[in-house]
């Protein structure tokens, strides 16, 4: 069921609140240390929930990281990944097509921290209440065009072609 609803016009955000919640998309990737895939989808539906944060809230990798992977640390660490005190996250993970996202939450930020192994930096992030009726049920669709940059959905114009693909009628919670 697809609806062409935007996520815009479900969760009424006018075009002025927009940059009041920017939107990160999340893909598996593989693992800095291992040959481990890291599956954001998987941490959530596993309720691997500390995990989850950290991974979702990542920024860069530290010092201690590419000292460990042998490789210099950077004159600077490039991130798309910055938030203003008091913006709301809208976070998504890969579903099951290459083009579909399942919402995972509304978070809060906190201030830069180190995770406790000591290598990445990221956002600790905490689940807020909005939208939560929405939580791993919502799938939309968006398509990255060529020049889209990072996992942060920045512009307007891509945060409105996110459209709803389907509610579902409960939390998914896997294959």
């Amino acid at each position: 069921m697809h609806t062409n609803q935007s996520l815009q016009d479900l969760f009424n955000i006018s075009d002025n609140q927009i940059t009041t919640y920017p939107v990160v998309i999340n893909n598996e990737h593989k693992a800095d240390f291992s040959d481990d895939m890291q599956n954001p989808l998987g941490y959530f539906v596993h309720g691997q929930r500390d995990k989850l944060r950290e991974y979702i809230g990542y920024i860069s990798k530290t010092p201690k990281a590419y000292a460990l992977l042998h490789q210099p640390y950077p004159k600077t660490v490039r991130s798309d990944y910055k938030l203003q005190p008091n913006q709301l996250v809208l976070q998504f993970v890969r579903y099951k097509s290459h083009d579909s996202w399942l919402f995972i939450g509304c978070f809060d930020h906190e201030e830069i921290d180190v995770t406790p192994n000591g290598f990445y930096n990221y956002y600790p992030l905490t689940l807020n209440a909005k939208f939560s009726e929405y939580v791993g049920r919502l799938v939309v669709h968006y398509k990255r065009h060529q020049g889209d940059m990072g996992r942060i959905i920045k512009k307007t114009d891509n945060f409105k072609r996110m459209t709803v693909l389907t509610i579902l009628p409960e939390p998914y919670v896997g294959d």
